[in-house]
């Protein structure tokens, strides 16, 4: 689904902190700044992932608002009966 360049994911022979070319660069200094790129990408997908999702809740949210609070009414159900047990649980202890 998403499509990344592959210059976005290999060493390009630049400090990202200073802008800096980088001379004779050892292969663990390629490496980390390859895995310091791969990083920054998957940071941002993430990112594009959770806003797709609220997008999408959002969507529905709208064009089924009594199932939103139908919703909304069962969890807040669901974590009152979870929440009995463990006080009782908890008293015994």
């Amino acid at each position: 689904q998403y499509q990344i360049p592959s210059d976005l994911l290999s060493f390009d022979g630049t400090d990202q902190a200073t802008g800096t070319e980088i001379i004779a660069a050892s292969n663990s200094e390629r490496l980390e700044a390859v895995r310091n790129h791969v990083k920054g990408i998957n940071e941002i997908v993430e990112a594009a992932k959770k806003g797709e999702i609220e997008e999408r809740r959002l969507q529905e949210s709208y064009a089924h608002p009594t199932l939103q609070s139908a919703s909304l009414e069962l969890d807040m159900d669901s974590r009152a009966w979870g929440a009995a047990p463990m006080r009782r649980g908890a008293a015994r202890g």
